[in-house]
């Protein structure tokens, strides 16, 4: 078996991956891929936070999934966002999707289709270049409402923004 020394990162956001695992499935079969799977939102943000990931999955309902997928966008502009979500045809969030540069799969494809769709995700994110969309520092940058988070995440953020000097802060005033 040959040492692979660059393996691709992705982590999943999924509600339920016991009942809910046939992507999960699917990533465990492809080689070098590298998989941490995450419940909660808060939980993706933290691990993104400590952790360098290629890909984040978002898994679950359209509207909710396309949701979380915009946040971790915001948050991080630099990672390339994947939403699998059943029921995407919803004309609006294909295109708040498009906007966001965010990839909508319908987790509802047949066998075939779906495993290609996964697949042409993972070989993108393993070829992809650091640079930053819109000009944003590569890293991470926290940008939006962090109303969001609680306060001992926000405080995790910003020590952890002054430590490494890896993260730049936005806070928008409501319009």
């Amino acid at each position: 078996m040959p040492d692979s020394a660059v393996e691709t990162r992705i982590l999943i956001l999924n509600a339920d991956p016991v009942f809910e695992d046939r992507a999960i499935e699917m990533l465990y079969q492809i080689e070098a891929v590298e998989l941490r799977i995450v419940r909660t939102m808060s939980e993706a943000i933290t691990v993104l936070l400590a952790e360098h990931f290629d890909g984040f999955i978002v898994e679950g309902q359209a509207v909710t999934a396309l949701e979380q997928a915009t946040n971790a966008r915001q948050h991080f502009p630099s990672l390339r966002v994947v939403c699998l979500a059943r029921k995407p045809d919803d004309e609006g969030a294909q295109l708040a999707a498009a906007q966001q540069k965010i990839t909508i799969i319908d987790a509802n494809r047949s066998e075939r289709g779906f495993r290609r769709q996964l697949g042409a995700f993972v070989a993108s994110v393993g070829t992809q270049s650091n640079e930053a969309s819109e000009g944003i520092d590569p890293c991470h940058s926290l940008i939006g409402n962090l109303n969001q988070f609680s306060a001992a995440e926000i405080l995790q953020m910003s020590c952890l923004g002054q430590r490494s000097g890896r993260f730049t802060f936005q806070i928008r005033s409501r319009e």
